[in-house]
């Protein structure tokens, strides 16, 4: 029953990885016209909660391999909070997410990322919603006032 079973196996592998003739492609595929929307640019967006410094190297390099085909770079979470903080404005570090030295250790990276950005002229977009501060620290300043 087993060798049966193999033998079965082996025969549909071997259909379903035969190369397929080209010629076939050319006699019942037509490749469309270019449309409008072909020459349209595109945009990106590069998010999510980074939890060492290896992982926001890797979307730096995410981002540089884009720089090439995108004209539109979104960062977004805690991505965006490095990014701002290589940046020099300090963001309040997500509670229970990273550490704010691995901001630290990725400054220098971010600055190479952002020139080469201006180079090519891609626009890198952040966010706006994020927190600077504690409502405490609201509250106080407002006091103060």
């Amino acid at each position: 029953m087993g060798v049966k079973m193999t033998e079965e196996v082996r025969k549909l592998c071997q259909f379903f990885l035969k190369k397929h003739p080209s010629h076939i492609i050319d006699l019942w595929y037509n490749k469309p016209a270019p449309k409008a929307y072909h020459e349209k640019e595109f945009a990106c967006v590069i998010a999510g909660v980074v939890s060492s410094v290896s992982e926001i190297l890797d979307r730096i390099l995410v981002v540089n391999s884009l720089l090439d085909t995108c004209r539109d770079i979104y960062l977004s979470g805690q991505f965006a909070l490095a990014a701002l903080h290589a940046l020099g404005i300090k963001v309040k570090p997500i509670e229970n997410q990273g550490n704010q030295g691995d901001f630290d250790q990725t400054t220098e990276f971010f600055h190479t990322l952002f020139l080469k950005s201006v180079e090519k002229k891609v626009r890198l977009h952040f966010p706006t919603d994020f927190i600077v501060t504690t409502s405490e620290d609201i509250e106080k300043a407002m006091q103060e006032q």
